[in-house]
């Protein structure tokens, strides 16, 4: 894993704080990952980590294609997602 790569491992925790200030009665917070991404479960685990404590259901949502982005962004208003913790990806930021 890179430098690069545990920096947002770090990050995602404080995200969650901030959202949560932002977003007080946060009920669903969405992360979007790109299928088979070596640091999905490590990320996953951190935003499980940092929820436990809270009401916050986490909900894991993949995409690997401009296809499934947009089935992504669906479920997510489907299931009344709060907020969405995307982590930064060539794939994501080349959609616009």
């Amino acid at each position: 894993m890179t430098g690069v790569s545990s920096l947002i491992l770090d990050v995602v925790s404080k995200q969650f704080e901030l959202l949560k200030e932002l977003q007080p009665k946060l009920e669903r917070l969405a992360v979007l990952l790109v299928p088979g991404h070596p640091a999905n479960r490590l990320l996953t685990a951190q935003l499980e980590a940092a929820l436990k404590s809270t009401s916050v259901t986490l909900v894991v949502l993949e995409a690997g294609t401009p296809q499934a982005l947009e089935l992504a962004f669906s479920k997510a208003a489907a299931v009344h997602t709060t907020a969405m913790v995307i982590p930064p990806d060539p794939m994501y930021s080349s959609q616009s």
